[in-house]
């Protein structure tokens, strides 16, 4: 556990990180505040954080008002756990990044052989983010904007939609998978403009 306050930056030099345990889980009792938020960034020259083993999560933000940029995570998961969450130009490979706090936003992402899942979340957004090999699933979700995304090569779904989410929005996105392009169950509510899909079918 990593013992920071608001205003505070954690720098994470260049190089790869070969980790047996959790990178940092900033707990609620430590957190930014509006206006003072908690950075962790990594270097313009390449941070990465290879999971060898231990808790699948790497990086876990538990508190509000954190920032996260410039991190590149092997085989673990980017959690996102509380509200007022800003993550950019992160690359997750042979992983996951788990969205379920309130005004989280993920920007300028790149995603292989990994996932995104937003649950029980409000007021989300994902935008300029690529997905090869991967999904996005959205559970539950309010007031979601998924935007100018390319999600491809998955063999299942590409976009999913379910639960009691409402007023999500998938707008300028291009889904080219082997399942469905796009899926919504539940009682979902969902706005699909401006959007190219792709699936597989007959003929």
């Amino acid at each position: 556990t990593l013992d920071i306050e608001g205003d505070d930056d954690v720098l994470v030099d260049t190089g790869v990180y070969n980790l047996t345990n959790t990178f940092g889980v900033i707990s609620l009792l430590e957190r930014g505040e509006a206006g003072l938020v908690v950075s962790v960034i990594g270097s313009p020259n390449g941070t990465v954080l290879n999971r060898l083993s231990g808790p699948s999560t790497v990086v876990g933000f538990d508190g509000p008002y954190m920032v996260i940029r410039d991190i590149s995570i092997n085989g673990g998961q980017l959690s996102l756990n509380s509200d007022f969450i800003d993550a950019s130009s992160v690359v997750i490979s042979n992983g996951s990044i788990f969205m379920s706090g309130d005004h989280v936003t993920l920007t300028n992402a790149r995603l292989v052989n990994a996932s995104i899942s937003i649950s029980s979340a409000t007021t989300n957004v994902v935008r300029d983010v690529s997905v090869r090999n991967g999904s996005i699933t959205v559970t539950d979700g309010r007031d979601i904007t998924l935007q100018n995304l390319t999600v491809s090569g998955s063999a299942a779904d590409g976009i999913k939609v379910q639960g009691n989410s409402g007023y999500v929005t998938v707008e300028n996105c291009t889904v080219a998978v082997s399942g469905n392009a796009y899926q919504q169950g539940g009682s979902a509510s969902v706005t699909l403009k401006n959007s190219i899909l792709v699936a597989d079918g007959a003929g």
